[in-house]
């Protein structure tokens, strides 16, 4: 669990619905420091069909519909289900559902925070859940309309990146509190929204542009300027990451050019080695040749001039 000023993260299940409420109540318990509270649980994949067995199994007393690694406490099974998260915190902990206003001295000074009307929570209001904008496939024919030296490389993603998430946590600032107050900042600009934005970031030469792309997102609307502008900065950014890397390559293909030209004298100066070693080793043979012939010769003379 995580207490930042005006949220809390609670990350995998709870023990059970009380330690989540403790945890949930940390960021308001002081309302002159933060006044809009929320708390945020994220569950593993498959609660919500974990959280109907415990609860089917507790009902018809029958363990063996429960599979292995079915340990959610009933409590939190029931809110993990509720269509509204707030009546069902009241449902178990008995709440009233209309309670006359206390009238002692701390409440009169700090009055109590009253329910939203209407409820804002995950179940009233759900969670949009987007599929990635591209596929393996469309990704990669919309990378092969930009060409190689318009790519971004890591170092400009990297950069892209976390100007871009300081973009997502503008969009969750501004968000409106009753509709949107129990969302976590990442709804707002999907990890699958940056990475379009950097993919397509050469394409990206307007606001109409923008929209094209992100017309899907209703949280990025009336902020495309905005982006537009980080985008404009990105694209000043990366000149010299850009320039950097072209003298790096420069440099590389000049050292391979070199080591190539090298490696080609370096052979030839063998080759004409191993051919002037065989010229000589022939010149040497002849000569051998003609020696013995005069020799020969020499001798054949000789005895004729004896038998005569």
């Amino acid at each position: 669990m995580r207490c930042l000023k005006r949220a809390s993260y609670t990350v995998a299940e709870p023990e059970d619905i009380d330690d989540f409420v403790q945890k949930a109540g940390r960021p308001g318990r002081n309302r002159e420091v933060v006044s809009d509270a929320r708390a945020i649980l994220y569950l593993p994949q498959g609660s919500e069909e974990r959280a109907k067995r415990v609860i089917e199994a507790e009902e018809t007393n029958n363990s063996n519909l429960l599979r292995k690694g079915d340990t959610m406490d009933i409590s939190l099974a029931w809110l993990v289900i509720a269509a509204c998260k707030m009546n069902e915190l009241d449902r178990q902990y008995d709440n009233p559902a209309e309670e006359d206003p206390c009238t002692c001295c701390g409440c009169l000074a700090h009055p109590r925070m009253q329910r939203r009307d209407p409820c804002n929570c995950s179940g009233c209001v759900p969670e949009k859940i987007r599929a990635p904008m591209f596929s393996k496939k469309s990704g990669k024919n919309t990378k092969s309309k930009i060409p190689q030296g318009q790519r971004l490389t890591r170092p400009m993603r990297k950069l892209g990146m976390k100007h871009l998430l300081v973009f997502r946590k503008m969009l969750f600032d501004r968000g409106n509190e009753t509709l949107t107050g129990m969302l976590p900042d990442v709804v707002f600009f999907p990890d699958t929204d940056i990475k379009a934005t950097l993919d397509c970031f050469a394409l990206l030469d307007s606001e109409e542009a923008l929209n094209t792309l992100l017309r899907h997102n209703s949280y990025t609307t009336g902020h495309f300027e905005r982006l537009f502008t980080v985008v404009e900065e990105l694209r000043e950014a990366f000149k010299p990451i850009r320039a950097e890397a072209k003298e790096k390559e420069r440099i590389a293909r000049q050292t391979r050019a070199a080591a190539k030209k090298l490696a080609t004298q370096t052979a030839e100066a063998v080759g004409s080695s191993k051919e002037s070693s065989n010229g000589s080793d022939g010149s040497q043979a002849g000569g051998g040749e003609r020696e013995i012939e005069s020799v020969e010769g020499s001798g054949l003379v000789d005895v004729q001039n004896s038998l005569m």
